[in-house]
């Protein structure tokens, strides 16, 4: 006769039995979202980033813009269009001395380093994924390297306006993961507000 305040060996193993079902289909369910988080991850810093740099440009009261390679898959803010005054053409340059305009004072502002979308992994890369249209209010094609602004770079004046020169001056960077989710992170006007969205499938948009 068993102890009614205790378990017999047959219920204590369907107990673990039980558990570990459970905990592997925790663990599946996790790992199946995982590429998704990262994605979003990786759309929230964008956003982050094109943030700092308009931020930037109004605390130094100079230009900053992100310029994004999609030949390396990265991207990185910039503090000074180089020599020749032009944004996007080689000679950028990441220093900024900071406000008072001379390097070597405490004011500086570090140089940030560009981010490279492969280091949050699950695929993450400049893509729309299975988005079927791009993320205007229009809708229709996408760019062909999945980055809409001109010459594939966005500069914010001192006032967080769009600086850019050409017919794309507003535009959006689209990014994909292994589950061919998307996201599209723009400046969809020129007044430089920021936004972010995902693609729902399910009722083929953008929100």
């Amino acid at each position: 006769m068993r102890n009614q305040s205790g378990f017999t060996l047959i219920e204590a193993m369907i107990v673990i039995a039980v558990i570990g079902i459970m905990t592997a289909v925790a663990v599946a369910s996790s790992l199946s979202r995982l590429p998704d988080m990262r994605l979003k991850a990786a759309a929230r810093d964008l956003h982050g980033n094109l943030q700092k740099a308009k931020l930037m440009a109004a605390k130094t009261n100079a230009p900053h813009a992100v310029s994004f390679n999609t030949a390396a898959g990265n991207y990185q803010i910039l503090s000074d269009p180089g020599p020749d005054g032009n944004w996007g053409t080689g000679d950028d340059t990441i220093n900024n001395p900071g406000p008072d305009g001379l390097y070597g004072n405490a004011d500086d502002i570090p140089e940030p380093v560009p981010v490279t979308l492969a280091n949050y992994k699950s695929g993450v890369a400049y893509g729309h994924g299975n988005a079927a249209t791009n993320a205007t209010l229009g809708g229709g094609a996408f760019p062909g390297d999945d980055v809409s602004f001109n010459n594939n770079i966005v500069v914010f004046d001192s006032r967080g306006m769009l600086l850019n020169v050409g017919p794309f001056m507003v535009g959006y960077v689209y990014l994909s993961n292994n589950n061919n989710s998307a996201f599209a992170v723009g400046v969809p006007v020129i007044t430089g507000n920021i936004q972010v969205s995902k693609w729902y499938s399910a009722s083929n948009s953008w929100d």
